[in-house]
């Protein structure tokens, strides 16, 4: 394989690989999708962010949280965790809560995906979100939305962790009867991955 740098930024690096264009990130990014249950169990509203996006029209975008390693990130949960308390408020430590969902490509250009996790914050308190100082989270505000109203937006990560959820958390429970404590191990980045930890 061919592979040949084009321009370096400082978050990611824009290639050439055997002739085809890509990006390729130097932090490994996280996606969460927070969810509360309805009096049936399912899930009836996911959390989303508006988010300050100059790219977008009226600069406002809904997505999910996202984010990317700090270098003092032990594994990509405690990424997850901190990022939903710093976009959404919610300290979730209990990780029988969390779910993680693989690995997910929503461009064709970006050379590694997302790592996704659902967290059921059902019943759980919500503080003032922490933000990172950055203008852009300062400028985004953490909402709950009904499903059947978020899984229209047009992030594409929405609709594509939903359905990666139910596949690994809602499928489950209702062949099982029975919600399996994760294990943390699961959680740990792979080994191509964990030179990517770096600060932002």
């Amino acid at each position: 394989m061919s592979e040949k740098l084009i321009q370096d930024f400082e978050h990611f690096e824009i290639l050439n690989i055997d002739g085809t264009i890509g990006i390729r990130m130097k932090d490994t990014r996280v996606a969460v999708l927070p969810f509360e249950r309805g009096q049936d169990g399912l899930p009836a509203n996911i959390g989303v962010i508006n988010e300050f996006n100059p790219l977008r029209l009226g600069s406002k975008e809904i997505t999910a949280i996202t984010g990317r390693a700090e270098g003092d990130d032990p594994d990509i949960l405690s990424t997850a965790k901190r990022e939903l308390t710093e976009e959404a408020g919610y300290d979730v430590v209990d990780t029988s809560r969390w779910t993680y969902l693989g690995e997910m490509f929503t461009n064709k250009m970006i050379v590694d995906g997302i790592q996704c996790f659902a967290v059921d914050v059902t019943g759980l308190k919500r503080n003032t979100p922490k933000g990172d100082g950055s203008l852009k989270e300062s400028k985004s505000e953490f909402n709950f939305l009904p499903v059947s109203v978020a899984l229209d937006v047009l992030d594409a990560h929405i609709p594509a962790i939903f359905m990666r959820m139910f596949k690994f958390v809602f499928n489950k429970e209702l062949n099982t009867k029975n919600t399996e404590t994760v294990n943390p191990a699961l959680f740990s980045p792979e080994e191509d991955n964990t030179s990517k930890n770096k600060t932002k």
